[in-house]
């Protein structure tokens, strides 16, 4: 990278220098309230997590100890993800369809959470 960058006032530090933050689990009561959550609205639909490779404040809570998820309250289909919708896609925007289903979700979730 070094070579490729060419300048030598670009600092490259490794990852764990950086404090990538600490991992989350993919069980307990967040996981659960998105599942359960979904699983109201939708019915039997896959709920799986997902690495988001940007950018998130949420590092400096999970050193720290703290469990941050990201929620991602657009529910998309499988043709949406082909037309190049969703976060950093091509076509970077949700659909206006989802967005009732989206504050439901985020609604359920929350319900979930308070039980």
């Amino acid at each position: 990278l070094r070579k490729v960058i060419g300048d030598p006032g670009v600092e490259l530090l490794p990852l764990d220098v950086l404090g990538a933050g600490g991992e989350v689990p993919l069980t307990g009561v967040v996981p659960d309230a998105v599942r359960a959550a979904a699983h109201k609205l939708w019915g039997d639909v896959p709920v799986f997590p997902s690495l988001q490779v940007g950018a998130t404040d949420s590092r400096y809570l999970r050193d720290a100890g703290i469990l941050a998820y990201g929620v991602d309250t657009a529910p998309t289909s499988l043709e949406d993800t082909r037309r190049g919708y969703g976060a950093h896609a091509a076509n970077e925007r949700a659909p206006v369809k989802w967005l009732p289903q989206g504050t439901e979700f985020l609604r359920e979730v929350v319900k979930e959470l308070t039980k």
